[in-house]
């Protein structure tokens, strides 16, 4: 049976390598989607003895399932056993983490520079470092001079409905207006009721918004949300909240629809009937409003020559913002008004993630 050699330098640089990677990048119970290509950078080629040997040790594959046409990958959760053992084992200097260490050393040179080469796919910008671990990325952007993090509330309800409005909507719709309004007490009322994580519960109602069945369809994201409780499911189907948002999404998107391309199917009696819009295309509706209102931030950081690095529908720079005057730009530049969280970030009240 393959052990590795303790004793050889070339060896302990690649298991730290691989320990920094699962480490920033792999959750203990969330699996992810990560292609082969992309583990074999950090673990090397597959058919070695020290690649299979650090995955045996760090990797648990969840999902085999692969499809390379249609972009589907298998998923993966980290070893939780084989990574502490391995921690243990393979001591770092200097009072930092293999995690951290990793993630400078791969993405110094950006860091350093603050610019960032993003890859523009499905709507979004696209960048690896937006695939570490919260906490960890956190801790990396305090030693670079990011240490303003700015996030849009309530972004998906806010853009959905603004939107619709936009289009002729003229309801109140109340339910989505107290969750705009008062996001945080809304996820904690349900988080509460159906004994959930308040980050679980806000999974949940932007799954709604994107177009998620709620019950037991094991193709619904919902469904895997809720880890396909039929008792929650259940539940949060006759909770007259959840009903009324359902409903107010429900209005969105029937004026929203009309702006976008649909098939329509012939019926066993010869009728034709319009088949209703997809998640997908739900998703490009959202990523579209998204990006028009990033494209705004971005142009008013460029203008105000504040260094930055984007998230979606956020982002850190090196300078605090005038949040009222950059509120005041994206309504006047793509119509939409938004609201704005802020954090400020120091290395000292950010601790090292528990393992």
């Amino acid at each position: 049976m393959y052990e590795p050699n303790f004793n050889n330098k070339l060896v302990i640089n690649k298991i730290k390598k691989a320990l920094g990677f699962v480490g920033s990048h792999l959750s203990e119970t969330k699996p992810r989607s990560w292609y082969t290509r992309y583990i074999d950078e950090h673990f090397g080629q597959q058919q070695h003895q020290l690649s299979k040997w650090l995955r045996s040790e760090l990797l648990i594959c969840t999902n085999q399932r692969y499809s390379k046409d249609s972009g589907i990958c298998k998923q993966y959760i980290r070893n939780q056993k084989g990574y502490l053992k391995l921690k243990n084992l393979i001591k770092i200097e200097n009072n930092t983490s293999f995690e951290t260490e990793f993630v400078k050393e791969k993405y110094e040179k950006s860091l350093i520079t603050k610019d960032f080469a993003y890859e523009d796919k499905s709507g979004r910008l696209w960048h690896p470092l937006q695939q570490v671990r919260k906490e960890y990325k956190l801790l990396v952007f305090t030693e670079f001079g990011l240490n303003y993090q700015y996030d849009i509330e309530c972004c998906l309800p806010t853009l959905i409905y603004q939107y619709s409005q936009k289009l002729g909507m003229d309801e109140y719709l109340f339910a989505i207006n107290k969750y705009i309004n008062d996001r945080k007490q809304v996820r904690q009322e349900i988080a509460d009721k159906t004994e959930i994580s308040v980050e679980t519960a806000k999974a949940l109602i932007n799954a709604l918004f994107n177009g998620a069945q709620l019950g037991m369809n094991q193709d619904s994201s919902i469904f895997d949300i809720l880890n396909g409780d039929q008792a929650r499911i259940e539940f949060l189907k006759q909770d007259p909240y959840i009903i009324e948002l359902r409903n107010n999404i429900k209005t969105c998107w029937d004026v929203i629809k009309h702006t976008l391309p649909r098939k329509s199917i012939t019926t066993k009696t010869n009728k034709q009937r319009m088949l209703p819009i997809s998640s997908k295309q739900k998703a490009g509706v959202y990523f579209e409003l998204e990006r028009q209102v990033l494209n705004s931030v971005r142009n008013y950081l460029d203008v105000t020559n504040n260094k930055y690095f984007l998230e979606h529908d956020g982002w850190v720079c090196t300078n605090e913002i005038d949040m009222y005057e950059l509120i005041k730009w994206v309504k006047d530049s793509v119509g939409y008004n938004i609201n704005l969280d802020r954090s400020v970030l120091y290395k000292s009240t950010i601790s090292y993630p528990s393992v």
